[in-house]
């Protein structure tokens, strides 16, 4: 299960993650700060991928997915889109889906570029496969 709520007096948005383990819920929320989540699905092995809109610098949004590997997470960075030459796009993702078997995913959103002179603000759509993750890492 997971979502987000708006930060306290215009502050960052407020990411939630709980995993049910066949029992009870458990926050596993961890880093995902500054994160509008709007897409989880399982990786196939064990975790969860993780999209939406990456806060972090209110002027720009990158391209970016976190992974939990069952302990933490993993800020991955998407890739900018091919005519990312443009100043200062903002990236959303609305969902993920696994692809195939080997942990890659596919994601669907958009992402927009600032206001023109006109007082436009381009939107365009954006379809983004990832690779596939490396294996999760053995903890001790």
């Amino acid at each position: 299960m997971a979502g987000w709520a708006h930060g306290s007096h215009g502050g960052p948005p407020v990411p939630s993650v709980a995993h049910w383990n066949g029992s009870a819920w458990k926050d596993v929320t961890g880093s995902l700060a500054d994160l509008w989540l709007t897409a989880i699905d399982s990786d196939g092995h064990g975790g969860l991928w993780v999209t939406g809109t990456d806060r972090t610098d209110p002027a720009t949004a990158a391209p970016v997915f976190w992974h939990y590997d069952g302990i933490s997470w993993s800020k991955m960075p998407g890739a900018s889109a091919p005519d990312g030459n443009h100043e200062s796009p903002r990236y959303a993702f609305y969902d993920l889906e696994p692809s195939g078997s080997s942990g890659a995913y596919w994601a669907v959103g958009d992402y927009s570029m600032p206001m023109t002179k006109d007082g436009d603000t381009p939107i365009n759509g954006l379809i983004e496969r990832s690779t596939p993750h490396p294996p999760a890492a053995t903890h001790k």
